[in-house]
């Protein structure tokens, strides 16, 4: 997001970090953080900040020669669990059904997302 500077807490996002040192992450947020804070707080700033946190790590990723995960401290994994991500069914017996059904495939996990559950304390029993 970029904006005209109003004053020293109201600037865009590329000019709170232009000339900064792409390594010293956590510097290049806390300047983002300070400057963005009347118009980046909610919504589109916070996942436009949220990109440019991405790219820096990117960026020291290539400059130190290391997967980030590595940058992190973590260990390659190799195995990751599966869960599977469906949607509620009709009913609560439908959504039963859609679950027993996932876990027949061996899913040992399974988010389940909008739908009708939820509507009312009655209907989601």
């Amino acid at each position: 997001m970029e904006a005209p500077q109003s004053h020293e807490l109201s600037i865009g996002l590329a000019s709170a970090i232009e000339g900064a040192d792409p390594l010293a992450i956590d510097d290049c947020m806390s300047r983002i953080e300070t400057a963005s804070g009347y118009f980046a707080g909610s919504g589109s700033g916070l996942h436009a900040m949220a990109a440019i946190n991405v790219a820096l790590w990117d960026v020291a990723g290539k400059a130190y020669d290391l997967p980030v995960y590595r940058l992190f401290g973590a260990g390659k994994r190799t195995r990751f669990r599966a869960y599977a991500s469906v949607l509620f069914g009709d009913t609560p017996a439908q959504t039963h059904d859609r679950a027993a059904r996932h876990a027949g495939m061996g899913f040992t996990a399974i988010k389940l997302g909008w739908g009708p559950m939820g509507q009312s304390r009655g209907g989601d029993t």
